[in-house]
């Protein structure tokens, strides 16, 4: 019996990451016109893994400072952002 109630208690947290919600949003569907029309409304769904991933990095803004008479940009991300070690 304790291994029911360990299963149960599995697909019970399981299910609390299954939110109805979040899939559809990640797994759209439409016609071609429907996706140009969204397209058209958030041009940003057309980027790219490489794209979103340079956004993020970008979103923690630059630093500008000058080294041996050279302007050099610094992203911020370089800088621990988290606070972590």
């Amino acid at each position: 019996m304790n291994e029911q109630t360990e299963a149960t208690n599995i697909l019970s947290t399981l299910a609390q990451f299954n939110n109805p919600r979040d899939y559809q949003e990640l797994h759209w569907e439409g016609s071609f016109e429907d996706y140009l029309k969204l397209v058209r409304e958030t041009p940003r769904v057309t980027r790219n893994a490489f794209q979103r991933i340079y956004d993020m990095i970008l979103s923690y803004g630059t630093e500008a400072y000058t080294e041996h008479k050279k302007k050099i940009v610094r992203r911020l991300t370089c800088t621990n952002p988290a606070g972590t070690s």
